[in-house]
């Protein structure tokens, strides 16, 4: 598997963040070539604990991952068609991957499909989450998917990047093309998310806001402890330990994290205090659960083993 790695970054101190140098770490380690695509820039002190194979390329105009994602492709050319047989699309938003890409992309789980998510979302309508995005041979090289990122407008792409990929998703399955994300929600896994939003509705919404619509919730981020649980999920959203959304118990996490991925871990206790945004102010809440009487660790599971 020859892979190209094109990695979307974004800091407003222009930093690196331990997490997003530990997945840096990671995927160069079966990457091929590298592309770290900064819309914020990163800082000349910051770059030098880049691994040596990272290219990195500051990206200027609008737009946010996907504009990064096509900043890093037409960075490398032509070569994408011809040189890779592997791409794989990420932002620095996470925690991970604790699975290879090998078999995230093209492992048993994801057979017959050309273009892999790690995880899908069907609302508003069905898209790839965006912040890791793999594909395979037969797409890679086709004219499908060097129109999509000639054709892309960076100037259209909303922060969440949702419109975007599922444009992406639309443009793949029209040419015949299949997608199907490495981690699929199960009944049970439904049955829990539906649940952790409807507590953090009740519970956990500050007053006068609107809660989230239990038809539109993002398993990455709900499901987030899923890498400590099953590793079913092989990523953490590093936004679950900075705002700790739907109640989950982002020291608890934190902690079995470290315990059960110490380097892909290492250096995030240390880097979440200085972060920006850190436990983002919710406002007034309905009510404050004692954690351990509601049953609140990891939402409403209790602490794996």
């Amino acid at each position: 598997m020859s892979l190209l790695v094109v990695m979307a970054h974004h800091d407003p101190e222009g930093r690196i963040r331990p997490h997003a140098l530990r997945s840096i770490e990671r995927l160069a380690t079966e990457a091929d070539r590298f592309v770290l695509v900064s819309g914020s820039g990163i800082t000349l002190e910051e770059q030098e604990f880049l691994p040596a194979m990272v290219e990195y390329e500051r990206r200027t105009g609008p737009g946010h991952r996907f504009a990064s994602y096509q900043h890093g492709l037409g960075f490398v050319g032509e070569a994408v068609r011809t040189e890779f047989d592997t791409v794989l699309l990420v932002d620095s938003s996470f925690i991970g991957p604790s699975e290879s890409v090998a078999t995230i992309v093209n492992g048993p789980a994801t057979v017959g499909y050309e273009m892999v998510p790690l995880v899908s979302s069907s609302a508003p309508r069905w898209h790839p989450q965006p912040y890791f995005i793999g594909f395979k041979q037969a797409l890679v090289r086709s004219d499908t998917f060097r129109r999509f990122w000639l054709d892309f407008d960076p100037s259209t792409e909303a922060e969440d990047s949702v419109a975007i990929a599922a444009a992406l998703e639309h443009a793949v399955h029209g040419v015949g093309f299949r997608s199907g994300a490495y981690f699929r929600l199960t009944g049970a896994d439904t049955e829990l998310g539906i649940s952790r939003v409807t507590r953090w509705n009740e519970i956990g919404t500050p007053v006068g806001a609107s809660g989230v619509d239990v038809e539109r919730w993002d398993p990455t981020v709900v499901l987030a402890d899923e890498m400590i649980v099953s590793g079913r999920l092989p990523v953490v959203p590093i936004r679950a330990l900075l705002e700790d959304p739907y109640l989950l118990d982002a020291d608890r996490l934190l902690a079995a994290g470290e315990e059960k991925h110490p380097g892909l871990f290492d250096g995030v206790r240390e880097s979440l205090a200085t972060m920006p945004g850190l436990r983002r102010a919710r406002g007034p809440v309905r009510s404050e659960p004692e954690a351990e009487a509601e049953g609140l660790v990891y939402g409403l599971r209790p602490t794996p083993a």
